[in-house]
């Protein structure tokens, strides 16, 4: 261990989307950011790379305003329509970025290609120094800051800052470290991810369908294809994975149905267990739980990393014209911005799985009803797509697309 403690103004723990995001907004702090895995040689080495987002309207505000979005654009595919329906029955919601007066209602990214081209912003940024293959082993703190001890493969180290912020996802080390308690619900669910060659051309519309094999989401992706992420039992992965290339994409298609055409052909299932997580303090002491390590939420909605960005600009805001010698005053503003957005978003998720998971007639006729009376119901319509887009609770003006810049 060294002896000598190297300062900074923020250590960031985790340099994935969120934490790197958040980093990138620090312009004028000195930030230290500490990623788990190694540094990514290709977009093939990401872990969990082919897993597609659905970026909302406020989120490419946010990286709008961040400097971020030109980046990626490339690598995105805009949605403007959301068809959200009942496989076999009435019930139907439709949203279009026209109604909302909006030139897209979200846009849709791997994180393969959005980690990579934050990993590439990163090495550019003189205030910023990343630790790859850092893992974080201890937290303390003296009067003024917060100090992390981690190790690489090169040694042990250590080093302080006035603020320490935990982005390390929903296994957090730092979260473990302080002993901050989790409240948490095992849906005994897996999401299957896979890329889909279509016939034809998708027209920019997502499409959520909820069917007696559980939910499954085509997202946009590219000409003529699209992403799926299908909600399964545990129970049926198993028999999922042992199917082949063809086998495997025509049971997504009698699945899923028509409304998309034919499905040519169908990238290797990937398989992520989906749990959620809810940390029962969101700061202690120099410490602040942001994206993952604060939240991890169901799928259903697309809403994850969502709520993660506009945790990254709630909090760039406090830190804007504040001093980081009054932190903990300055992260209760943080919580009592953010509980609104978190406390709608976690409910909103927890109880469409629910709804719509649950095949008991009764629940069956109420949905479509339900989904009926929503898309005929403007202000029921409206209430619903302001959630999708991100617009609960305290809006922060990253959210807004209004940039901000931290002052030295």
């Amino acid at each position: 261990m060294h002896d000598d403690v190297k300062n900074y103004d923020v250590i960031i723990v985790g340099g994935g989307l969120v934490g790197a995001t958040l980093a990138l907004a620090l312009k004028s702090y000195r930030v230290a950011l500490l990623e788990a895995q190694p540094r990514p040689a290709s977009e093939e080495n990401i872990s969990g790379g082919e897993r597609a987002i659905v970026l909302s309207a406020s989120s490419k505000n946010i990286l709008s305003a961040l400097n971020i979005w030109p980046a990626i654009t490339a690598f995105t595919e805009s949605v403007n329509e959301v068809h959200v329906s009942d496989k076999g029955r009435f019930g139907q919601v439709k949203i279009s970025a026209k109604d909302e007066d909006l030139p897209a209602l979200g846009f849709v990214i791997q994180a393969k290609y959005l980690q990579k081209q934050l990993s590439q912003l990163l090495e550019n940024q003189p205030n910023i120094t990343v630790f790859y293959e850092a893992k974080c082993d201890e937290l303390c703190n003296t009067q003024d800051v917060g100090i992390v001890k981690y190790h690489t493969p090169h040694g042990e180290n250590k080093i302080s800052a006035k603020l320490v912020v935990a982005a390390d996802g929903h296994h957090s080390a730092v979260r473990q470290l302080l002993g901050i308690t989790i409240n948490s619900v095992d849906y005994e669910q897996s999401a299957i991810v896979s890329n889909i060659e279509l016939a034809r051309d998708h027209n920019n519309i997502a499409y959520e369908r909820f069917t007696s094999s559980g939910p499954i989401a085509l997202l946009p992706l590219g000409e003529k294809s699209a992403t799926l992420v299908w909600t399964v039992p545990h129970s049926a992965v198993k028999e999922i994975k042992s199917l082949n290339n063809e086998e495997f994409t025509e049971k997504v298609q009698a699945i899923f149905g028509y409304r998309l055409g034919r499905f040519i052909e169908s990238t290797p299932p990937v398989v992520f267990p989906i749990v959620m997580h809810r940390a029962a303090e969101l700061v202690r002491n120099r410490v602040v739980l942001i994206g993952n390590a604060a939240n991890t939420i169901h799928p259903i909605a697309g809403q994850g990393l969502n709520l993660g960005l506009r945790d990254v600009a709630a909090l760039v805001e406090i830190l804007v014209k504040s001093d980081l010698d009054q932190i903990e005053a300055l992260l209760c503003q943080y919580v009592d911005r953010r509980r609104a957005d978190h406390l709608q978003i976690i409910n909103i998720t927890h109880s469409l799985v629910g709804f719509f998971t649950n095949s008991l007639f009764p629940l069956t006729v109420a949905r479509n009803i339900g989904m009926t009376v929503m898309d005929c119901v403007p202000v029921a319509k409206r209430w619903l797509s302001k959630r999708s887009l991100g617009h609960i609770g305290y809006i922060s003006p990253l959210s807004c697309g209004v940039p901000m810049h931290v002052e030295e």
